[in-house]
């Protein structure tokens, strides 16, 4: 129940009074839209770290494993009567291409997170048009 009606004086519903009831209340929601904000914020910027980490890991172990296929790829050209300048250029080139292609994939995939708190936007523009209707 509101003091409002805990008080129950017609002094204490004067329009100061109010008023006063009403920026305080209107503070205590502009401080816990904040707080969820900087936890949609939060949220958005873990998920964030969360996929450059698993990039990161990713990357070194294909590395790793690349370097050997690569050089087995470029082995194989020499085998089947590539000169061996030419192997490793071609190998080379394949790679790059790949490597392109992934690395473009993973920037979309950024591209597509949104760190800007839309919710707790849009729940405080409600409450300022509630704080200004009832201000009226």
């Amino acid at each position: 129940m509101s003091d409002i009606h805990e008080r129950g004086t017609a002094t204490d519903r004067n329009m100061p009074y109010l008023l006063s009831r009403l920026v305080d209340q209107v503070a205590t929601l502009a401080q816990q839209e904040a707080r969820l904000a900087r936890s949609e914020v939060g949220d958005a910027v873990a998920k964030i770290v969360a996929a450059l980490m698993t990039m990161v890991i990713a990357a070194a172990l294909l590395i790793a494993g690349l370097v050997v296929l690569l050089q087995a790829a470029a082995l194989a050209l020499q085998a089947n009567g590539v000169s061996p300048i030419w192997s490793v250029v071609i190998v080379g080139a394949a790679t790059l291409i790949i490597g392109l292609i992934i690395l473009s994939s993973a920037v979309a995939g950024l591209k597509k997170t949104d760190v800007v708190p839309r919710r707790t936007v849009g729940q405080m523009q409600q409450d300022v048009a509630v704080a200004k209707e009832q201000a009226r």
